[in-house]
Order: C-alpha cells, then structure tokens, then sequence
C-alpha cells in the first residue's frame, strides 16, 4: 500500500516540477529538467531514492533518471539497473500487459506458465488465467533461501549484479 501511495504521489506531483524548471531557466535542457525535478522530488519528500524511466513516443532508447541511494548507511548510489522491490500496484500494471497481449493473441490465458517460465515446472498445472485471478494456490514464493538462489541464478544468466542480494 505505501508503494502504490509513492506512485500516485509521485504521478500527481511531478509535473508542476517540471514545468516549475522550465520556468525557471529556458536554456535547460530536456534531460538536465527530468534529472533535476527527480532529484527534487526524492529531496523534498525524504525518499531514500528515486528511479524514473521513460521511451518517448519514436524515441529509440530509454531514457533513465536516478536519484538517491540503495544504502543510506553505506551510501551506494541506485542507477539505472538498480532492482528494487515492487509492490501489489505491479499487479494492476501486470495484469494490464497481459490483456493486452491476450487481446494481440500472443498470449492465451489458458496458456500453462510453464510454458512461458520453464523454470518453474512444479507450477505446470496453473495458467495464466488463474496467476490473474488469484487462484493458482501459489503461496507467498518470495520469501526464504529458495528463492533468493532462483533470483541470483537467474540474474547471473543475464549478466546482472546480484551484489545487493548478498
């Protein structure tokens, strides 16, 4: 609930700051306005860090802005790759892309997920369906050792830090 209260926040308040840049200084640039309204933000509300990623419409590369640290007390800086937990909001989101892509017939949602995570085979019974109603029977699978082996096994195969992990 506190994420999903962050990101309302975040939505509803970042654009007065970034029409309060552009105010302010004409020859800023699209990027310098972005990075400064995010430093601004995680600033005046005390967050430890803020990540902001955008594609803009016929734009070819994403565009990232990152402010704070992953660990105040060590002070390590977040960038772009920085993991960080998500919250239930991701649900809505999720659920979303994957209607979408039902609706795109690239997906079906009697699909087994094995068939899309081979991975995880125990869990060949369960379909895409029931993961979007809540019905899988799938208990809280993050926590414990297992599945923190399955995540740094799974960010090595991508070549991504798991230093943050340990």
């Amino acid at each position: 609930m506190h994420l999903y209260k962050i990101l309302i926040f975040f939505f509803l308040c970042f654009f007065p700051y970034v029409s309060s840049a552009l105010e302010k200084n004409d020859n800023i640039s699209f990027n310098q306005m972005l990075q400064k309204s995010v430093d601004d933000i995680r600033v005046k509300y005390a967050l430890p860090a803020l990540s902001l990623s955008i594609k803009l419409p016929n734009a070819t590369q994403i565009r990232n802005y990152v402010s704070g640290y992953y660990s105040s007390l060590q002070k390590v800086k977040i960038t772009p790759d920085t993991l960080f937990q998500m919250g239930s909001i991701t649900k809505t989101f999720t659920a979303t892309i994957v209607f979408k892509l039902i609706e795109e017939n690239k997906l079906n949602s009697n699909d087994s997920l094995i068939k899309w995570l081979p991975e995880f085979s125990r869990w060949k019974n369960i379909t895409v369906d029931d993961l979007l109603h809540h019905t899988s029977g799938v208990a809280n699978y993050t926590s414990g050792k297992s599945f923190d082996n399955l995540l740094k096994n799974t960010l090595k195969k991508i070549g991504h830090s798991v230093n943050w992990l340990q």
